[in-house]
């Protein structure tokens, strides 16, 4: 088997006590796409998805390695596709409603990809910072927004607030569930944070593929699948409360968690 990261524990709650259920065996990685005429066969991993009755929360149990699925030629651009920018559309609308105005916010982006929802919020009157590892950052800073090309860290959040201070909105679309090492991420977080911040997270909904079964979209850029109360899990850790929740149609259901003050 080709290198992975195997899960022993759930790393929303922390519970050992994973079961599995549903193995699908091995598949190669989504977007390695092999040019016609090429012939260099891809690498397979396992899709062996483990459940935690704890905190609900579906987990990859062999995590690919980040570096090996968002790689510098990674291809996918969010302002090809119309439903993804009207998705960013609305999340912005929903953001404006639940602070009144967004003129003179500080946004940061994390994995911002080619910058197009940052383009929504400048067009708010917003100051735009984003993290996106891949190559896509060049599309935003020809955007004119303020880009780092890395992966979310303790480094990288500790260089953002010297040079910008806290940001006032934090958003990850379709991105929290791509996160390799989440208790890392959430103590970045917690450094970007102040009892004020708005933290945004938008991806697919656990209930929406177990109420259709959309069991084929458990994929490797996905480590973990969020329910409602995941998130209640992972606002604790962030020393946030939740605020408000959307359940947007896109990719045939999906959860919207808006985090603020204390718990």
């Amino acid at each position: 088997m080709n290198k992975t990261n195997e899960i022993t524990a759930c790393e929303v709650c922390g519970n050992h006590e994973l079961n599995s259920v549903l193995n699908l065996g091995s598949h190669p990685l989504c977007d390695d796409l092999v040019p016609i005429g090429d012939t260099r066969i891809c690498k397979e991993y396992p899709i062996d998805i483990l459940f935690c009755s704890q905190c609900l929360t579906a987990h990859q149990r062999f995590q690919v390695p980040k570096h090996e699925l968002f790689t510098q030629d990674y291809h996918y651009r969010s302002r090809f596709t119309m439903d993804v920018l009207n998705g960013m559309s609305a999340l912005v609308t929903a953001c404006e409603k639940r602070l009144s105005t967004l003129s003179n916010k500080i946004v940061l982006d994390i994995g911002c990809n080619d910058g197009s929802l940052l383009n929504y919020f400048r067009a708010k009157g917003c100051t735009t910072i984003g993290i996106e590892p891949t190559a896509a950052y060049a599309d935003a800073q020809e955007n004119g927004h303020r880009v780092y090309n890395d992966f979310l860290s303790n480094e990288i959040a500790e260089t953002i607030l010297k040079k910008h201070g806290h940001p006032d909105i934090i958003t990850f679309t379709n991105v929290f569930a791509h996160i390799e090492n989440l208790p890392a991420v959430i103590e970045s977080l917690k450094r970007l944070c102040t009892s004020s911040t708005m933290i945004v997270i938008e991806n697919h909904y656990l209930g929406a593929i177990l109420h259709h079964n959309q069991f084929d979209t458990f994929y490797h850029e996905h480590p973990r699948t969020y329910s409602y109360t995941s998130f209640i899990y992972i606002s604790k850790s962030l020393d946030k409360r939740i605020n408000h929740v959307e359940f947007p149609s896109r990719y045939g259901g999906n959860i919207r968690i808006f985090l603020g003050g204390p718990p």
